[in-house]
């Protein structure tokens, strides 16, 4: 099975995100995401959190 844009490599998405003016973190573990996304609540800007995702396939 493809998922269309799940192959794409080599996009920098918080660099893109900055670029528009948005605020952006990338975190690793559950800890990180709960301090990011407070941060963004309490944020007036817009703000992108990457949160890696493993790959499971059958």
């Amino acid at each position: 099975m493809v998922v269309i844009g799940h192959q794409i490599c080599g996009i920098d998405n918080l660099t893109i995100a900055r670029g528009y003016g948005a605020e952006a973190t990338a975190v690793s573990d559950a800890e990180e995401l709960g301090v990011a996304f407070a941060d963004a609540l309490e944020s007036p800007n817009v703000t992108l959190i990457s949160i890696p995702v493993a790959q499971n396939r059958p």
